[in-house]
């Protein structure tokens, strides 16, 4: 196998595995075993279980930069895109094992693993510019100091609901979800950017 078709074999291994037994027990002994390889093997690709789990939540959570690729091609309608990026925020959500792994990686980074600290760090900075990109493609929004704290606020209620629905706290439907967000991008993200507009004029 090339490099790329090995690691895509080890990476599909291990969400098989995290299936079965859960992040914590899903063990390099156990991913090894189902991918049919040899540690050894694995190492050459990964240097431990997190760095191979970090790279299964980049793949699964790339979402939004396809959107904003989208966004930035000016091929869809403003409407389009807010279609777009709600069948994205709810495929998110059904995306269980891959949000396990995020906040198990996040716990890690947390309490004091440097090197998982910077790489989210670098993703969540990464993130936020790629909303920024979608929000300016969806309503063609100017520079504006106040944009990176928009695109923050909206990925910090995304990981939110994601945490209630790892949680099982079923508060809230899906479909509700989805009428939430459509409601959201449609109505009250133009009015309170509406809102900001007019502030800056008259100040």
């Amino acid at each position: 196998m090339v490099s790329k078709d090995a690691k895509a074999h080890i990476i599909e291994a291990a969400k098989r595995v995290i299936a079965r037994n859960g992040v914590h027990n899903a063990s390099i002994q156990s991913i090894v075993e189902e991918a049919g390889i040899s540690k050894g093997a694995l190492y050459h690709y990964y240097k431990n279980k997190d760095a191979l789990l970090y790279d299964i939540m980049d793949q699964s959570l790339k979402v939004s930069t396809d959107i904003a690729n989208k966004a930035k091609s000016g091929q869809y309608t403003s409407e389009e895109l807010q279609e777009i990026l709600v069948d994205g925020i709810i495929e998110r959500f059904a995306k269980k094992d891959d949000n396990r792994i995020q906040y198990y990686l996040s716990q890690e980074a947390m309490q004091g693993n440097g090197e998982l600290h910077a790489r989210f760090k670098e993703k969540y900075n990464g993130w936020i510019d790629r909303v920024e990109e979608i929000m300016t493609g969806v309503y063609g929004l100017p520079p504006s100091k106040i944009n990176q704290a928009i695109a923050a606020s909206l990925i910090a209620m995304v990981d939110g609901q994601v945490l209630q629905i790892l949680l099982e706290a079923e508060i809230v439907p899906m479909e509700e979800y989805r009428e939430f967000w459509r409601r959201l991008l449609e109505v009250g993200l133009p009015a309170f950017l509406n809102h900001l507009a007019e502030s800056e004029l008259s100040g």
